[in-house]
Order: C-alpha cells, then structure tokens, then sequence
C-alpha cells in the first residue's frame, strides 16, 4: 500500500512539474490580437433593420425573356430567361464579373438562359439528349446557379469559335466556376455554373 501511494505521490509531483512547463506565455501581438479576438466575440450584435427597396415578390413578372431562334439555335417552343436577376446573387456577381473582363479582353458576351423553369428543362430533355440528360429539378439552372452564354462578333453568335470558347472557360475557371466546355458527355461550352455544390 505505502509502494502504491509513494508511485502516485511521484507521478502527481511529475505532471505538477510538465504542467508548468508546459504552458508558455503568448508573445505580445499575440496576446493583444487573442484579446481584440475575445473583445469582438463577446460583444453583441447590432441589430439589423433589412429595407425592401423594390417589390421581390412580381420582380418575376420583369424578367427579360428570348425567343427561340434568338441566338440562331433551336433553344424549344418555351421563351428562355435571360435575365441576371434570376441569379443567385453570389453567382449573379461571378457572371458580372466573367462579363467584365470579357469586356476588358474585347469579347462581348450574352445572356442566352439564365434560370430555367422545370418545364423548361423538361422540354429540353425531350429535345433528345443532345440538348440535356437531366429533367426538370436536377439542373442547377433551376436553382439559379448556372447561365448558358455566348460570344457575339458584329451580333453575330459565335457558337463554334473554340479559340474564343477556351479563353472565355479559362477566365470563368479562374473565377472558380464550372465551365461545361470540360465535359465530355455533353460539350457545352456555353455553360457556366455554381461548383460549391447544393445543400
């Protein structure tokens, strides 16, 4: 019994000793930083007052919409939204962007489709497979995280310049969007959409 108590005696006095050596003081920024952190994460929030400036609910009904044949291609009976309001907002400002520097870069982009209704989509899958593989819902055109664009020289749709296609798809790959034109199933090259996924 003494054997055992004299063992835990010296094991407790041995993790005393490492507890404090173990603990090292935070140099000076480092330690005025952790207290800004603590300050700022103790503090309690302001309340925000959120002001709907327009009417969200018929913003819908103002949508710009394109007839088939727009762009020269056959895109089906249901006119297409082409309008970047229809966008989620984060997407909405990736595609603003990938416009921009298109700009900037001399290529002139438009809005073919951005959101796409479910019997849109359907429409498309029964257009056979080289249009879609996905039916209505499985698109992530129907959650407002993809757009299909093209190029237009002197208004003139540029759909098979695949010169122009790879250095539009480098500039929205850079701006961490999914360009269609890597697929191989379905070359869509024209396609840009959200690559963080749904939840």
């Amino acid at each position: 019994m003494a054997k055992v108590l004299s063992i835990s005696i010296v094991c407790l006095i041995c993790f005393a000793v490492n507890a404090q050596h173990a603990f090292t003081p935070l140099a000076s920024p480092e330690e005025v930083s952790r207290k800004e952190f603590v300050l700022h994460f103790t503090q309690p929030l302001t309340e925000r007052r959120w002001e709907i400036i327009d009417d969200t609910t018929d913003t819908w009904k103002r949508w710009q919409l394109v007839e088939n044949y727009s762009f020269g291609k056959n895109r089906g009976s249901i006119p297409m939204i082409a309008d970047l309001h229809s966008l989620h907002p984060y997407f909405r400002d990736k595609v603003v962007e990938l416009m921009r520097i298109c700009r900037a870069k001399g290529i002139e982009l438009a809005i073919v489709e951005s959101y796409r209704t479910h019997a849109k989509q359907n429409e498309y899958k029964a257009m056979g497979r080289r249009y879609t593989r996905m039916s209505g819902g499985n698109s992530l055109h129907q959650y407002g995280m993809a757009v299909d664009i093209v190029p237009m020289i002197n208004s003139v749709p540029q759909w098979h310049n695949i010169a122009l296609w790879r250095r539009i798809g480098i500039v929205g790959e850079h701006l961490g969007l999914r360009w269609g034109g890597r697929w191989r199933a379905l070359f869509d090259p024209g396609h840009f959409e959200w690559s963080g996924g749904l939840g």
